[in-house]
């Protein structure tokens, strides 16, 4: 008999807000993205059908998660890969905590148009020069 694990996750959509970068102790960095993507209920009701947003937090380490943090901007489209990590711990009150977030291996920005039409203002050519990047 095979024991198949598979965690793999491909998740595309906009920033919501601007990288957060910070340092662990241990001196690595690491930055923090969320991303929005729109999930259509294609069940038809009254109102026809309706997009609802789903919200991912990202994990970004090492050299990539600097790069990133210096180039991304809230508002960029962007495909991320990667895995699902799952966080259990205990609050300062006592109560048990939980969270799944996406650890990023590899990051590939997508063209994003702003409201007003004009290309985000992202240094993408920087950036992929300088991460492990998805080829399309």
């Amino acid at each position: 008999m095979y024991e198949v694990n598979i965690n793999r996750v491909v998740v595309s959509g906009y920033l919501t807000r601007d990288p957060q970068l910070y340092t662990l102790p241990g001196g690595e960095v690491v930055c923090n993205l969320r991303v929005a993507c729109n999930t259509t209920n294609h069940r038809v009701t009254q109102d026809g059908c309706k997009d609802k947003v789903n919200y991912f937090d990202i994990k970004v380490y090492g050299a990539d998660a600097e790069n990133i943090g210096h180039c991304a901007h809230k508002g960029n489209a962007v495909m991320v890969e990667g895995r699902l990590d799952w966080r259990e711990w205990e609050t300062i009150e006592g109560r048990q905590a939980q969270s799944v977030c996406i650890l990023a291996e590899a990051l590939e920005p997508l063209e994003a148009v702003s409201k007003d039409h004009d290309v985000l203002d992202v240094d993408w050519d920087a950036l992929l020069a300088s991460m492990n990047v998805i080829s399309g």
